[in-house]
C-alpha cells in the first residue's frame, strides 16, 4: 500500500501549472516595458504578480479540496467552493490595495469577473489532478 496522498498531484501540479501559464502570459504582456526595465525585471514583476494573483489562491483551493476530500466528479462543489475563495481573496486584496471607493463599481467589476474567469480555469484543470475515488 502506498503512502503517498491521492491528493498530492492537486496540491503540487495545480499551482504550478498556474504560475507557469501566469507567468508566461505576464511576461508576453508586460514585455513591452524591457526597454527601461530589461527582461529579468520585467519577468520577475510577472512571475510576483501571477503569484499573488492567481498562485496564492490555487493552493488554497488546493488544500481545501483535500481537507474536504473532493473527487474528480464532485464539479460543483468545487465550481461553489473556488468561487468563494478567489472571490474572498479579490475583494479583500482590493480593499487593502485601493481603499478608495471612487470607482466602487468599475472594481466591483473587475473582482467578480477576475472570479468567474479564474473559477471557470479551476473546473477545467483542478479535476484533471483529482483522483477519481477514495
Amino acid at each position: 500500500m502506498s503512502t503517498q496522498s491521492p491528493y498530492l498531484n492537486a496540491i503540487i501540479l495545480f499551482p504550478l501549472i498556474t504560475q507557469v501559464i501566469g507567468s508566461s502570459i505576464a511576461y508576453v504582456v508586460f514585455e513591452l516595458d524591457y526597454y527601461r526595465e530589461g527582461y529579468f525585471d520585467s519577468a520577475l514583476f510577472g512571475f510576483f504578480l501571477t503569484f499573488w494573483l492567481f498562485t496564492v489562491p490555487t493552493i488554497i483551493i488546493a488544500y481545501f479540496t483535500k481537507r474536504c476530500s473532493y473527487l474528480r466528479y464532485q464539479w460543483k462543489k468545487i465550481l461553489f467552493l473556488s468561487f468563494i475563495i478567489v472571490f474572498c481573496y479579490w475583494s479583500t486584496g482590493n480593499l487593502i490595495i485601493a481603499p478608495n471607493t471612487k470607482y466602487l463599481t468599475d472594481r466591483a467589476l473587475f473582482v467578480l469577473s477576475g472570479s468567474i474567469i479564474m473559477t471557470i480555469y479551476t473546473i477545467i484543470i483542478l479535476p484533471l489532478l483529482l483522483p477519481k475515488s477514495k
